[in-house]
């Protein structure tokens, strides 16, 4: 499942940011590329409604699959309270 809302950025918001949160796929069904549809679907339905920029804490394991979708570190990582350590990523869609 993936949820992607308007949200402005943290550091630079523009008007039409989205964020993409609430990724997250069954660990017996990860490695069949789910996560890469999933992001990939996020990204077409951010191109249709026109915005600038799409954003994301990435949990450290997933940056790796970020980073394959185009999406660039801003951040390094910190750690979210009560939550673990990620890092800010963003792309254009």
């Amino acid at each position: 499942m993936a949820s992607i809302v308007p949200e402005p950025h943290p550091a630079d918001p523009r008007p039409g940011d989205l964020r993409l949160r609430g990724m997250a796929t069954a660990p017996a069904e990860r490695g069949r590329g789910l996560g890469a549809a999933l992001v990939a679907a996020c990204l077409a339905f951010a191109r249709e409604e026109g915005a600038p920029r799409v954003w994301l804490n990435a949990r450290t394991p997933a940056v790796g699959l970020y980073a394959r979708a185009g999406f660039a570190r801003e951040t390094g990582v910190v750690e979210v309270p009560g939550i673990g350590p990620h890092v800010r990523m963003s792309r254009v869609p």
